[in-house]
């Protein structure tokens, strides 16, 4: 029997209280290899396939409108151990979190596409991914026949002026009237040897990098795949299992739409939203607008397939182009994103992951004029100030949660105090010292939207993130150095990128660090990121801050939370908007705290803190 598109298994470590499944592409990391299944996976027979598919369905089946999934996707260079052990993380954290907040017929899917591991330590990786000299080897094998003669000549040509010149230098006496001409010869040889071979010296390079081929992977294998398991889970939703007609089973679901949400990272959220796009329902009549670019006046619904609607993103450190959050042509996934009910980015200026790898790949293939079209979302910072144009954003002394309200008008959640008085949301992201997204936008867009994509997402800069170890009171940098500059310089990056590559500091992953006791290389847990990523994943807002009294770093807010309390008392405000609000305060001194600023969408303050009810959409 032939092996399915894809490997399904049970993941019940240490008696989950929700059903959880690590799902797998089998497409190879070389296409002349086999199918693959993770690691100690069983499954792997399309009847069992089907089997667990099924369970899946029955289980969303039981809960109806309580019913809930989400997935999380990894990113770039991870192999089948590093996802197992990151859902393993994530299983963990949410075991003894959230229990009677969460949906009842909560679900979880931790997806695996096939990225390949640039370095592989374990054997069982090697076997996948191929240990660095097999990579080399293959990648000499692959070169076309131009180049490889090419790098053979070159090589030849290189390794021979190397010893003419040895042997130039050693004979110089008995050479001495025809030194110069010589060496004149030999410099020449060089010289034509390093001009053939260094060119395909740097393709070999950026092909053992690996990141063309996870992109290639991603696009071809991981989304497709990725696609067809959500759309195997609806197919198993609304087929017949009690004689009810197949339209009836569709029609039945129009009501009770299950939740789908997802935690995207680094190419993972490329993953995400290119799913999202081809889920989408092209047809919807809402998603019909104008054909003018620069009004499309789309409003296409969060409905996806028969049984689905879509709910809540959460982007960590992502790894597609800054574009994504601005309107205008360029934007292609404008569509995809604004079909989510809740949207949220972390990211960080100091990642040398996407600074380095991700903006110099993209160099050659992203289609911009420009040195910031090559910028990713995930280094997008926030300046709560308005500078002109010509200044540096000025990152605040006191960080932590602002938002933007309908007058325009900036305020900081944790004193109550306007901090500006103009703007957007994209006056306030920066992609480069002196490159607002704003000033970004009226560079490609055709004409300012009514709705601008980027004010539906809530946006954590974390870049200056701290945490401290167990029972010590210094606080570390978990992402950067945590310097709390107006902006990151050449030096700031050169040392980041140092202690990135000897692994002191993961300015792309520490999100989601479990912490290390290690005495040579000691790393605290990113307490914070993993409550907030997790949490607004699984529960949204509204219940992530009502939820905030149950975690374990409250406890050292508890006298400002009754306080804040107290003063509210008299603002007129009904007993759950003064609850919402002071939770709000106490969120807000976390992030001030911990080093991060907070851009809050503005549904998120009128909606979930003060329970508005949405004109534009009632």
């Amino acid at each position: 029997m032939n092996a399915p598109l894809l490997s399904i298994e049970r993941f019940s470590p240490d008696n989950l209280p929700f059903p959880a499944y690590l799902v797998a592409s089998t497409a190879p990391i070389n296409i002349e290899d086999r199918q693959i299944n993770l690691q100690n996976s069983s499954i792997d027979q399309i009847q069992d396939f089907k089997n667990l598919i099924n369970e899946i369905a029955e289980h969303l089946k039981k809960y109806g409108n309580d019913a809930e999934i989400l997935i999380v996707i990894h990113g770039y260079n991870n192999s089948a151990f590093n996802v197992r052990e990151w859902f393993k993380s994530i299983c963990q954290h949410l075991t003894h979190r959230h229990e009677n907040s969460r949906s009842p017929g909560f679900l979880l899917i931790g997806y695996r596409w096939p990225s390949e591991k640039v370095s592989p330590k374990l054997p069982e990786d090697m076997v996948a991914s191929g240990s660095l000299p097999e990579k080399l080897r293959w990648a000499k094998e692959s070169l076309p026949f131009v180049l490889g003669s090419m790098s053979k000549g070159g090589k030849n040509g290189l390794l021979l002026g190397i010893i003419g010149l040895v042997a130039s230098l050693f004979f110089w006496q008995i050479l001495r009237s025809v030194l110069f001409p010589i060496l004149s010869v030999v410099t020449f040889i060089i010289f034509i040897s390093l001009f053939a071979v260094l060119p395909i010296w740097t393709i070999l390079v950026l092909r053992l990098v690996g990141y063309f081929r996870d992109s290639y992977r991603a696009t071809n294998f991981g989304v497709a795949d990725l696609v067809e398991l959500i759309r195997q889970i609806d197919n198993a939703l609304v087929e017949s299992s009690s004689g009810e007609k197949l339209d009836d089973q569709k029609s039945s679901w129009q009501n009770k739409r299950i939740k789908l949400s997802f935690i995207g990272h680094s190419m993972g959220a490329f993953v995400v939203t290119n799913t999202v796009r081809i889920l989408s329902d092209v047809f919807d009549r809402n998603s019909i607008g104008s054909i003018d670019a620069s009004l499309p006046d789309k409003k296409p619904s969060g409905d996806i397939g028969n049984v689905f609607s879509l709910g809540r993103l959460v982007l960590v450190a992502p790894d597609i182009p800054a574009e994504t959050i601005i309107s205008g042509r360029a934007n292609f996934l404008q569509s995809s994103l604004r079909r989510f009910e809740e949207a949220y980015l972390f990211s960080n200026e100091g990642d040398m992951a996407l600074r380095l790898a991700s903006t110099a790949a993209n160099y050659f293939s992203y289609p911009s004029k420009t040195q910031a079209g090559g910028y990713r979302l995930g280094n997008v910072c926030i300046s709560n100030s308005m500078p002109p144009p010509a200044e540096r954003p000025i990152r605040p002394e006191s960080y932590g949660m602002t938002v933007r309200q309908s007058s325009k008008q900036l305020f900081d959640l944790q004193d109550g105090q306007e901090i500006a008085t103009s703007g957007v949301p994209l006056d306030y992201l920066y992609i480069q010292a002196q490159t607002r997204l704003s000033l970004r936008q009226k560079e490609i867009a055709l004409a300012p939207e009514q709705d601008p994509i980027g004010e539906r997402f809530t946006f954590f800069d974390c870049t200056d993130y701290i945490e401290q170890y167990p029972g010590q009171g210094k606080p570390t940098g978990l992402l950067s150095h945590a310097l709390r500059k107006q902006s990151l310089n050449v030096q700031d990056y050169s040392r980041l990128s140092i202690d990135y590559f000897r692994g002191k500091i993961d300015t792309h992953g520490g999100y989601f660090s479990d912490g290390s006791t290690s005495q040579t290389n000691p790393k605290p847990e990113a307490a914070f990121t993993k409550m907030a990523i997790y949490g607004l994943a699984s529960l949204g807002f509204e219940k992530f801050l009502m939820e905030l009294p149950k975690e374990q770093m409250f406890a050292d807010y508890q006298e400002s939370f009754k306080l804040r309390q107290q003063d509210l008392q008299s603002s007129g405000r009904t007993p759950q908007q003064q609850q919402k609000m002071a939770l709000s305060h106490i969120l807000s001194s976390i992030c001030r705290d911990k080093g991060i600023q907070v851009l809050l969408a503005e549904d998120r303050y009128t909606k979930d803190i003060m329970g508005e009810i949405d004109q534009k959409n009632s």
